[in-house]
């Protein structure tokens, strides 16, 4: 549990601490006063029902008990003594390791007490013990806190953000305990503000908070999740979180370079316009006051999208592109624009125009590609969620090097726009390219996926098909795709894996070690039809990419060369078979784990230092590429760190099955925590 101590001006509480009993108890017996106290509340964790203690004498028996041994049976000395006031008193036995282990040195009474809370709450009553724990904790101190009556009607009617409102002039301890105790209760109003196109927003919590020293998260560490329920319920406002991102932004961009282009008037202005709504009482969307941040290759209406090359450095966009227009709809605000590398076309982020994007946990190693400045961005905190793409990885090879998680839709899920410029794109670029999300959370990911999915008049390709498919019967199968392509994983990578599978069998999948279908065919039919409509663009490529992206695109051409049109026409009969055999494969396993790189981790410039090297890099990435070019979905996320360096996995499904995918890595998650953001080296 996380632990915040603070302490408020009331008298009625000199103390507020949150965690387990024990660090509860030793922060109250360390501050006590000489005239002692008559009692201590404590609110459960999970129920948020009530325990009071007599602490007239008693707390360092009941520190003694709690800090002896339980496995000896040994009770410890003395019984503390128990100051139930009210029938609404419950205790709980997690509360009280000492009458887990021993629970017939407890008395009678004690011990119905202990047997009434281990049924737990009914269903359906959980959030109305949550209403009455937290009216119970502002009623101890009644008459001092101003508006306190309309509070309490607010609290009762379950009106969030009138309530947050009404109390915003209390102490910020105070304010942080009632958040906390009324988490996962729902608002009422939460049908409206949680729709999307007539829909209903299916919502997973949040992972734990990270907690300073001080008790209080500070803004730029909390997840999109928590930044658009703390705007939407009143606690912050759009404006105040969006300053202090461009504070964060201030600071720490120049140590990493992943930010090129901040909006920051047009922010302010969107920032304050989401307030005012909110003020007034009237709709906003499910993202409202959350600002994002978008690849330079996509487009932002009145700002160039240079695809990090000079020749485009003023081709200002007339329109968003959908899913930016998407989520301004939504309520979200476009913040800045990213790094990438020269048209996307090379594993490191280094720019011709904008120059190198440092990984924050390593300044030596690459933050990969090519969506890499997304990457750095969520993972040091100058951004809640990133706009990005992926056709081979570029989407999930920063994900894992940065310690953030990454969506990659299937084909056909998420609407885009014209690549470069107002060309539209050949075939191999309307097939394997796909726009996608990185963002701190799995939980973040699940939200965004269900307000970016759906067909748009501007791409055609995208299919109305249901966002979450049926329930697998069973236990769920789960291919393990390990070292397919003689690309063995290292130590780190094989360790996430491991871990993953771990996690997952646990939680009752089934992981089964197989190979991945015609893995061979696919990567070199991928990389054949993507070089040879390169080759047909290398004049203009030559113009436009800098001497660094030119001598990636030579390496990547003699490694899988371009081909005559017949071949051409013969990889695109090859990838419909290929395309069946991966669906056959997923009827099989309906999920599958593997690596998005097979090394933790490559040198900054490593992709073009040889001909070695950049085979070594594309061998790497063999499982990104290949599903990327039969159009499968996946959810990149880190497992941990190694070497002081994030180690990740990716999670798979059939197409269409984001949902599987996401439930899976938020199981994961739920189980290795989350890593980022971290403050640059």
């Amino acid at each position: 549990m996380n632990i915040a101590s603070s302490y408020s001006a009331f008298s009625a509480h000199r103390l507020i601490a949150r965690g387990e009993l024990r660090s509860v108890l030793e922060a109250a017996l360390s501050q006590r006063p000489e005239e002692g106290w008559t009692g201590l509340l404590i609110f459960d964790n999970e129920s948020g029902k009530q325990v009071d203690f007599d602490l007239r004498g008693s707390l360092g028996e009941v520190l003694a008990r709690l800090q002896s041994e339980p496995e000896t049976g040994k009770a410890g000395p003395g019984r503390p003594r128990l100051g139930v006031t009210s029938g609404e008193v419950t205790l709980l036995p997690r509360h009280w390791q000492w009458l887990e282990k021993c629970p017939r040195r407890a008395s009678g009474t004690l011990r119905r007490l202990v047997d009434q809370a281990m049924k737990g709450p009914e269903e359906g009553e959980a959030a109305r013990l949550r209403i009455e724990a937290a009216s119970s904790f502002l009623w101890s101190m009644a008459g001092e806190l101003e508006n306190f009556e309309e509070v309490t009607r607010q609290l009762f009617s379950a009106h969030w953000r009138p309530m947050y409102r009404l109390a915003a002039a209390w102490p910020e301890d105070i304010l942080e305990q009632l958040a906390w105790m009324l988490r996962g209760v729902p608002d009422a109003d939460d049908g409206a503000r949680l729709s999307w196109e007539g829909r209903r927003l299916e919502i997973l919590p949040p992972p734990p908070r990270v907690v300073t020293a001080k008790g209080e998260a500070e803004t730029w560490r909390r997840t999109a999740t928590e930044i658009v329920e703390d705007i939407a319920m009143g606690r912050t406002s759009a404006s105040l979180v969006l300053e202090a991102e461009l504070a964060r932004i201030e600071e720490f961009n120049p140590r990493v370079n992943s930010l090129t282009k901040i909006f920051v008037e047009e922010a302010r202005a969107a920032a304050r316009d989401i307030d005012a709504l909110l003020e007034a009482g009237d709709p906003v969307g499910p993202l409202a006051g959350l600002p994002f941040t978008i690849k330079g290759n996509i487009d932002v209406a009145g700002y160039a999208t240079d695809h990090g090359v000079e020749a485009m450095r003023e081709m200002i966009a007339p329109l968003d592109s959908p899913l930016v227009g998407r989520l301004r709809r939504a309520g979200a605000i476009p913040l800045a624009h990213s790094n990438l590398p020269d048209l996307s076309l090379r594993f490191h982020t280094k720019s011709s125009l904008h120059g190198e994007t440092l990984n924050p946990w390593d300044a030596k190693a690459s933050p990969g590609g090519s969506s890499g400045g997304e990457g750095v961005a969520l993972a040091t905190g100058l951004s809640y969620l990133g706009l990005g793409n992926d056709a081979g990885g570029s989407l999930r090879v920063p994900s894992v090097l940065s310690g953030v998680a990454a969506l990659k839709p299937g084909y056909g899920r998420f609407p885009s726009d014209r690549s470069v410029g107002p060309r539209d794109a050949t075939l191999a670029s309307q097939l394997v390219p796909v726009e996608g999300f990185l963002a701190r959370s799995v939980a973040d990911l699940h939200r965004v996926f269900q307000i970016a999915a759906g067909p748009d008049p501007r791409d055609p390709r995208v299919a109305a098909v249901p966002l979450f498919g049926p329930p697998i019967e069973g236990r769920v199968a789960v291919a393990l795709l390990k070292a397919p392509a003689g690309a063995e994983p290292d130590r780190g990578v094989g360790k996430a894996l491991e871990k993953a599978a771990t996690i997952l069998e646990a939680a009752g999948y089934a992981i089964e070690e197989v190979e991945a279908p015609r893995v061979e065919e696919t990567l070199e039919a991928y990389g054949r039809m993507i070089m040879t409509e390169f080759e047909l663009s290398k004049a203009m490529l030559d113009r436009i990419l800098g001497e660094e992206g030119r001598r990636y695109i030579s390496f990547a051409t003699s490694l899988r060369k371009p081909v005559d049109l017949a071949a051409y026409l013969g990889l695109t009969a090859l990838r419909q078979g290929l395309l069946r055999d991966w669906a056959a494969f997923f009827v099989r396993h309906p999920l599958a784990i593997g690596p998005v790189l097979s090394e933790v981790s490559f040198p900054a410039g490593f992709d073009i230092a040889g001909p070695a090297e950049h085979e070594r890099v594309t061998r790497a990435m063999w499982l990104c590429q290949a599903t990327s070019f039969v159009g499968l979905p996946s959810v990149s996320l880190p497992l941990g760190i190694e070497g002081g360096r994030p180690i990740g996995i990716q999670v798979l499904a059939g197409a269409y099955r984001e949902d599987l995918c996401l439930g899976a890595a938020a199981t994961i998650e739920a189980a290795a925590g989350i890593f980022t953001p971290i403050d640059p080296r």
